[in-house]
């Protein structure tokens, strides 16, 4: 697993404190329409009459793509509810950007919401973490690579960037199950 050095800033701090909400009977269309006009690519689902705020699930572009359109399914005919991550992974508002960085990258995440208590409070985004530690950059263009590279039919063998068990940089990062790892960690248990 990575490690990491926090570096101080919460998400409370960086999060976005208004992410947009709609709630699960909206179509699937017209929840489309809604990330369109906000320019988002994802929404998060509460009940529309709750004043806490409590998370149902999240909608991104990609459960829009993956659950319906490659199905052939009619987008108005299917409700946010049917096709939404329920129980999303959150974070909470005290955590470090580091951490939430960590958790983005591990599950393949551009967005994670943001809870206090099991209060919906808002939403960090990969975005939001660049604005703020803009060194970030580098462990997510390395993710991008890493994750290009599997798709190509010809394998690299080596690549650079940060180790992803011990969170070091290195020239020469190697495939270990699934993970790519500097040399030390490539030999470790």
């Amino acid at each position: 697993m990575m490690k990491y050095l926090p570096c101080g800033i919460s998400v409370r701090e960086a999060m976005t404190l208004s992410p947009v909400i709609c709630g699960p009977e909206l179509s699937v269309k017209d929840a489309a329409k809604l990330m369109i006009k906000n320019h988002v690519g994802s929404l998060l689902i509460a009940k529309e009459d709750s004043k806490d705020k409590k998370l149902l699930g999240i909608m991104t572009e990609k459960d829009i793509l993956k659950k319906l359109i490659t199905k052939g399914k009619d987008p108005a005919k299917v409700y946010v509810r049917n096709i939404m991550t329920k129980n999303p992974m959150v974070i909470g508002k005290d955590a470090d950007i580091i951490e939430a960085l960590k958790l983005m990258v591990q599950n393949d995440f551009r967005r994670i919401p943001v809870i206090e208590g099991d209060k919906l409070i808002g939403l960090i985004t990969e975005k939001d973490i660049m604005r703020i530690e803009p060194h970030v950059v580098e462990c997510l263009i390395t993710k991008k690579k890493i994750k290009e590279i599997n798709r190509k039919p010809i394998k690299v063998k080596e690549v650079q960037g940060m180790c992803e068990e011990c969170g070091n940089f290195s020239e020469e990062l190697v495939d270990k199950s699934g993970m790519f790892v500097c040399h030390d960690c490539r030999y470790s248990k």
